[in-house]
């Protein structure tokens, strides 16, 4: 019996049940997703101002600093759709996008289990959930289970369909974000080279990549038009790619926290999760080289599971685990669902525990439980820790009093939620500023903010991660003096800690 028979026998049958219990899941978290909020100044923030640019017209990476283009597309469509651009039509947007992704990684669990147990089901509906954080990157949680999806069909039963679909997805995945590009090239192509060594699917390995490379071009079609017609945005994109290299990260790094050094459930998934990609890729060759069965799933997870470790391990808290986490999961849970019923038992409720342990105190509602406040953002209520509502409150504060005519302000280096809150266009186009930038870039930002001629200035002088040099007035240094020279600093009763707040003043030549 083939592999597609014995793993898509049942699986057309519980299409509707499998969408129905993602649907009810999402619906069920929406509230919690819905109303509270942490970093709605910081990385949210980020998010909804680039979101709300491209609803205006704007284009993401040329006229703001952005994640790549599919994110912000997909969630203008949405809330396009609704006549609204506040933050809760945005976390619905995201939320819509999870659900997608939840619906694929039940189908993958539910196609791998011995028989068609709801108890497997709904707890791995219940442990995914519990990693689906933070709200703002579901969207590349959501890429990195498609290609999983994706893979496992492959695997299933190759063909030249099935590499063209194989590629067509990792384009896609490409546009919500580079990285699921290069991790998904990693793992697809690790596996177009085992299968056409062992002759799996009857394609040469140049035939092959040709239909794969065709599919990688169809779904990275709309990036490719875009760099070709879209006036401005070639030369952007390159650079923020130049960057990059330049900077050797997308991530400022933290220090892996190893069990021997930091015991503690969440330092076991940094040892779990590089000796399951390995002896998963492992025995997934060779169980193809005995002929043995293992669920496609399971097998596409192991090759993917290395390449998004590496994200796991770019800045090693648990925000970065979760996003990189899922074909660990996934994995796992497909392993589990094949085995016996004391296997299951065991791992899934040893799977559940640890989730609970490390995942759930995470969650934004989790530290909302008390001493938080009711915020009105537009029409919406949020609420949100003191420090956030005493920072919207400042804002607030000085947009009325200094930028009452339209005017817009600056805000830097780490709020650009303080944008999308206020309605106003940033005066830069580096909206989030992490690393140095050389003294070239930082004077055509001054010359942007020139011609914006902002109402305040509010800088926030923090050592991010307890590092001096990554200070604003260290990284950005020209700006910063800018700053100094061009606006007057006031003394605010709400003023927080850490922050330089500056009226404007007479311009110095």
């Amino acid at each position: 019996m083939s592999l597609h028979k014995i793993f898509t026998v049942r699986s057309g049958k519980h299409f509707a049940l499998l969408g129905l219990l993602s649907g009810l899941m999402m619906a069920a978290l929406w509230p919690v997703q819905r109303y509270f909020t942490s970093v709605l100044l910081w990385d949210e923030g980020f998010l909804w101002y680039g979101v709300k640019r491209t609803l205006l017209g704007d284009v993401p990476v040329r006229d703001f600093m952005a994640y790549d283009l599919g994110r912000y597309y997909w969630s203008a469509a949405i809330m396009g759709l609704m006549g609204d651009n506040g933050i809760m039509a945005l976390r619905l947007s995201t939320s819509i996008f999870a659900g997608l992704g939840l619906f694929l990684a039940l189908v993958l669990i539910a196609r791998s289990c011995r028989d068609y147990d709801i108890w497997v089901i709904l707890s791995a509906a219940v442990i995914l959930i519990l990693w689906m954080f933070p709200q703002h990157k579901l969207f590349d949680i959501t890429a990195s289970i498609a290609l999983i999806a994706v893979l496992a069909y492959l695997i299933e039963r190759p063909s030249s369909y099935r590499y063209f679909i194989s590629g067509l997805a990792l384009g896609l995945a490409a546009m919500i974000g580079r990285n699921h590009g290069l991790y998904g090239a990693i793992g697809i192509l690790s596996v177009i080279v085992c299968l056409a060594v062992f002759n799996h699917g009857g394609l040469t390995l140049f035939s092959a990549l040709k239909w794969w490379v065709a599919g990688i071009l169809v779904g990275y079609m709309p990036m490719l038009l875009a760099l070709a017609f879209v006036p401005g945005f070639a030369s952007a994109y390159w650079e923020a790619v130049r960057f990059t290299f330049e900077c050797q990260s997308t991530n400022l790094p933290l220090p892996v926290p190893w069990p021997w050094r930091h015991p503690s459930m969440r330092s076991l998934f940094y040892v779990a999760m590089p000796l399951m990609g390995i002896a998963g890729v492992i025995y997934a060759i060779y169980a193809r080289f005995k002929d043995d069965i293992i669920p496609p799933a399971a097998a596409a997870s192991a090759f993917l599971v290395l390449p998004y470790a590496h994200y796991a391990f770019s800045r090693a808290d648990v925000g970065h685990l979760a996003q990189a986490i899922f074909p660990f999961l996934i994995g796992i849970l497909t392993i589990s669902a094949a085995s016996s019923m004391k296997v299951k038992i065991r791992v899934i409720a040893l799977l559940l525990i640890v989730s609970l342990v490390v995942a759930l105190p995470a969650h934004r509602f989790w530290h909302g439980r008390k001493g938080w406040e009711n915020v009105r953002l537009g029409e919406d209520i949020v609420k949100m820790d003191p420090e956030t509502a005493q920072g919207i409150a400042l804002l607030t504060s000085l947009t009325a009093r200094f930028c009452n005519d339209g005017r817009s302000f600056l805000a830097v280096p780490f709020w650009p939620g303080a944008y999308a809150i206020m309605e106003r266009k940033a005066p830069i186009w580096e909206i989030y500023a992490l690393f140095p930038r050389s003294p070239t870039f930082q004077e055509r930002e001054i010359q942007r903010i020139n011609s914006a001629e902002p109402g305040f200035a509010i800088v926030c002088d923090l050592a991010l991660d307890g590092r001096e040099e990554l200070r604003f007035q260290n990284t950005h240094s020209l700006i910063d003096q800018y700053i100094r020279r061009n606006f007057e600093q006031i003394e605010e009763p709400l003023t927080l800690k850490g922050f330089r707040i500056y009226k404007t003043g007479t311009v110095v030549q």
